[in-house]
């Protein structure tokens, strides 16, 4: 995502490794004095992109995107490594995260440095050799720094996207809401529970994980037809695919995650949204391409 006209290549929103991939991720988007936005792809592919909301003015600091971290000029991050990014001290950031090839399949995790991992993850990889990329929450500490924890061997990149203002962002500790590979996995066209705080938009890490087949991922009002847009893909069985989704919880406290093809399903809440500082409005499909 860039300002039309602008020159594309110091940073990335959404990585494809090879032919024939669906792939999503959620992106900040500063939309210019008339309105528009473009969307740059460096290799043939049909686009699509859907609105979920927008930041009240004032609330969040768009700076021009920034690679913080590239370690492919270096050799590659060992597994169970941490790696520092640093930041505006005692603010929190969305970031975009890049795993670039993974040995194998594991997750990147962001995290305090002092904090020990694996109680939530921000990006997965399946396989081996895959570039895979997400947007995270970054909460940089007192001496602006925060880091990245790769469970496998693997190349890290991450950009900033920007800054929420002082006040705007509630950046909790990562709670996990749902994981359901402790039974069977959610039915083709079901919708699974997540609960939050009643009322409240929050950012929550999504993850499609064992998908047998290709197919889509929701977020949506429990209750409600699901189909005109979506927050995660995937195009094969067996892929293990992560995304950050802006969820609107409803009066009750619940959300619904609608699975289009039978897949366990992971939800990590990242924090909420002050009331005032996001309209989470009904998701827009904003582009399709394959309708052209």
């Amino acid at each position: 995502m860039l300002p039309c006209g602008a020159a594309p290549g110091a940073s990335s929103n959404l990585n494809t490794d090879a032919a024939g991939q669906t792939r999503a991720a959620l992106a900040v988007v500063q939309f210019d004095a008339a309105g528009k936005a473009c969307i740059y792809n460096e290799t043939a592919t049909h686009v699509i992109a859907d609105l979920q909301g927008y930041f009240a003015p004032g609330a969040f600091d768009d700076t021009a995107d920034v690679r913080l971290l590239d370690t492919r000029s270096g050799a590659r991050r060992t597994a169970g490594t941490r790696t520092t990014i640093t930041g505006l001290p005692n603010r929190s950031a969305v970031v975009s995260v890049a795993a670039t090839p993974p040995a194998g399949s594991g997750y990147l995790q962001v995290l305090a440095c002092d904090a020990a991992p694996g109680g939530s993850s921000n990006l997965n990889t399946d396989a081996a050799g895959q570039t895979r990329a997400v947007l995270a929450v970054v909460q940089f500490d007192a001496a602006g720094k925060a880091c990245i924890y790769n469970e496998t061997a693997t190349h890290v990149i991450a950009d900033l996207q920007g800054y929420f203002a002082p006040g705007a962002f509630d950046d909790t500790a990562d709670v996990r809401l749902l994981d359901t590979r402790s039974g069977a996995a959610p039915a083709s066209g079901s919708q699974s529970s997540i609960t939050g705080n009643a009322g409240r938009s929050a950012l929550v890490s999504i993850s499609a994980t064992g998908a047998t087949a290709g197919g889509y991922l929701q977020v949506l009002a429990c209750g409600t037809a699901a189909g005109a847009s979506s927050n995660l893909n995937t195009d094969g069985a067996g892929q293990t695919i992560a995304n950050l989704a802006a969820v609107q919880f409803g009066a009750d406290g619940r959300a619904c995650v609608f699975t289009s093809a039978s897949t366990h399903i992971i939800a990590d809440l990242q924090g909420y949204f002050v009331a005032g500082t996001f309209d989470d409005v009904a998701d827009a499909r904003l582009v399709d391409t394959r309708t052209r």
